[in-house]
């Protein structure tokens, strides 16, 4: 097994996994009884986390119970939720509950969703309950569940996860510069692209990991044929994305309804420090330029 994960979570105690500040943030509000809503991007660890609870709050003799809705074992997600909280209301009292995947009620069936769990709330009430999905609550959506936001890494967790390609000193900067500033911190591409480096035989420099994007956009199949379908199937999302790849520049509140819509949008843009819009990352605006939508397969 490799070191780098990106076909499913990265498990709890393997190397590459970068705690981020709402790891923190989720433990805290759970041991402190705060039912837990965490939302993010597509592929930014969401999964990683709810499972990687399971293995801290071990320790503490919590039982974990943990569905994917995504993959469902009844004949709708709706009908997977209530079977897995039914069987979850009958397990001993001290019980860490997860829920992934509530992206798959979206756009109609997240209200009765979220009523399904705050009905198994008030019958186990001592209950640790985490509910995560790739989608931004509306005012009031999610109550009582505090919203908890999953983003992007920051320079010293990828720093942290390129460092496993063995590297030291100015090389390691190099090569951690150049996956940070193509990647955004996207956890899966850095993921992705130190994978490449590591398979393909490219030089561990920053034109290695030039390199290296080349092959992503024209490999991967998880995030990129995802965001651009995204793109192409909203004609606000393409507008917003021409006028980023143009140069112009639109307060990211203008790219909320659009995320709001289709959440796998949230993939596609983000807010800078001064609330301006722009693309996730370099990467992503590839995908929208010519040569990137040449690039990208199975779309």
């Amino acid at each position: 097994m490799g070191i780098f994960y990106v076909e499913g979570p990265v498990p709890h105690d393997a190397p590459s996994y970068a705690e981020r500040p709402a790891d923190l943030k989720v433990r805290h509000l759970l041991l402190k009884g705060h039912p837990v809503c965490l939302v993010g991007p597509p592929l930014v660890g969401k999964s990683s986390l709810l499972l990687r609870l399971g293995a801290l709050l071990a320790p503490g003799g919590f039982e974990h119970r943990h569905v994917d809705v995504s993959l469902p074992i009844g004949s709708s997600p709706l009908e997977t939720l209530e079977s897995f909280l039914e069987e979850c209301s009958k397990a001993p009292q001290k019980l860490l509950v997860t829920v992934d995947g509530l992206e798959e009620f979206l756009p109609g069936n997240l209200p009765s969703a979220f009523r399904l769990l705050r009905r198994f709330l008030k019958r186990k009430p001592e209950v640790l309950l985490v509910a995560g999905g790739t989608f931004i609550p509306s005012p009031g959506q999610i109550s009582p569940f505090k919203e908890v936001r999953l983003g992007f890494l920051y320079r010293p967790q990828v720093l942290q996860i390129v460092s496993l390609l063995e590297l030291e000193g100015q090389q390691l900067e190099g090569v951690t510069d150049a996956i940070y500033r193509w990647s955004g911190g996207h956890p899966y591409l850095v993921q992705s692209l130190c994978v490449i480096l590591e398979q393909g035989g490219f030089p561990l420099t920053g034109e290695g990991v030039g390199k290296a994007v080349k092959v992503l956009l024209q490999t991967d199949v998880r995030l990129l044929p995802r965001l651009l379908k995204a793109l192409r199937a909203d004609p606000g999302a393409l507008q917003l994305a021409r006028v980023l790849y143009e140069g112009g520049r639109v307060k990211f509140s203008a790219a909320l309804p659009l995320i709001q819509r289709n959440p796998v949008l949230w993939g596609c843009f983000r807010s800078d420090e001064k609330g301006f819009c722009r693309f996730s990352s370099p990467l992503v605006r590839c995908i929208f330029s010519c040569e990137g939508f040449a690039a990208v397969r199975n779309i």
